[in-house]
């Protein structure tokens, strides 16, 4: 259950950062680049390719604020460990933390562009 209620989450921030990408691009070129600028090094530096606690201290900083290193942890937490949300409150947090605070950014910048 605890997943079937933290995907949306995800997925709306993986949609907010969309929107931002595009809000700010010049063109859909610019879009573009701006988005495989973004998304590789999530990839890199969220635990999803490399483990985060063998990075040196400054990725891993730059792991925690990345939006798919706590998905990925709430992920491994309910299929590895069987792990709930009395375990996972706090990922979970982080989450709609994320997602709050680029909502916002969005609507900013909409609002900027119109």
């Amino acid at each position: 259950m605890v997943l079937l209620a933290v995907t949306p989450i995800f997925l709306l921030i993986g949609l907010s950062i969309g929107l931002l990408i595009s809000s700010l691009a010049k063109s859909s070129g610019d879009a573009v680049e701006r988005s495989v600028l973004i998304m590789v090094p999530q990839m890199m530096l969220s635990d999803f390719l490399f483990p985060l606690a063998l990075m040196a201290l400054p990725f891993r900083v730059i792991g925690e604020v990345i939006p798919l290193t706590h998905y990925l942890r709430i992920t491994r937490g309910v299929y590895m460990k069987g792990q709930g949300l009395d375990e996972l409150w706090r990922e979970v947090l982080i989450l709609c933390g994320f997602l709050f605070l680029l909502l916002l950014r969005v609507s900013r910048a909409i609002r900027r562009n119109n």
